[in-house]
């Protein structure tokens, strides 16, 4: 019989290996920057919305064929959609959330303020790759249809790193845990150092 504990833990293991801060440096955070440094823009004082538009379309057209893991040519409207999307579901600004709120302070700040929304919707990009990456890492580690396995992969994750997560999830029991087992390693990943 398979000694799960063991099992578990060296999965475990593997897995935070898969994920230390340097990979992830490597495989997300690194071609994205340099993506962000090779863009090059101008505006012309004030920015309005078309301008607003053309240079975040253009920006995620560059990110996304020269700073993504999997590369793709998006279409202009292709760009927009995903721009307006990311934004829309993960922008929260200084007085409004979503396109309109990076909009505003874009607007509000000029070049600077865009070079500042630039800067941000880089690290909402870098935060949507972290959770694929990890998302991929954790469901080619293991069957992710085997409960046994996400349950003691919670157990030891709990029990190695308790103290990071609040109250309101050490409370939970591991199996209340399972479905957010990406999230735990997430949280694991950001926090603990590499």
């Amino acid at each position: 019989m398979m000694n799960l504990n063991n099992n578990a833990q060296s999965l475990l293991d593997d897995i935070l290996a898969r994920l230390d801060h340097s990979t992830l440096y490597q495989e997300i955070d690194l071609p994205l920057d340099l993506a962000f440094y090779s863009f090059a823009f101008e505006t012309s004082g004030q920015i309005d919305r078309q301008q607003f538009k053309n240079v975040l379309t253009r920006f995620y057209q560059h990110l996304s064929q020269v700073g993504l893991k999997w590369t793709a040519k998006l279409t202009e409207s292709q760009a927009l959609e995903e721009v307006i999307w990311i934004l829309e579901h993960y922008y929260r600004g200084n007085k409004m959330k979503g396109y309109d709120g990076a909009f505003y302070d874009a607007f509000k700040y000029g070049e600077a303020g865009m070079e500042f929304i630039l800067e941000t919707f880089v690290g909402l990009i870098k935060s949507i790759e972290r959770t694929k990456y990890i998302s991929w890492i954790v469901h080619t580690s293991f069957d992710p249809s085997n409960w046994f396995v996400k349950k003691k992969l919670v157990e030891d994750i709990l029990a190695r790193y308790g103290d990071i997560f609040p109250a309101d999830v050490i409370q939970l029991t591991p199996a209340q845990l399972i479905p957010y087992l990406e999230d735990l390693l997430l949280t694991v990943t950001s926090q603990v150092p590499g």
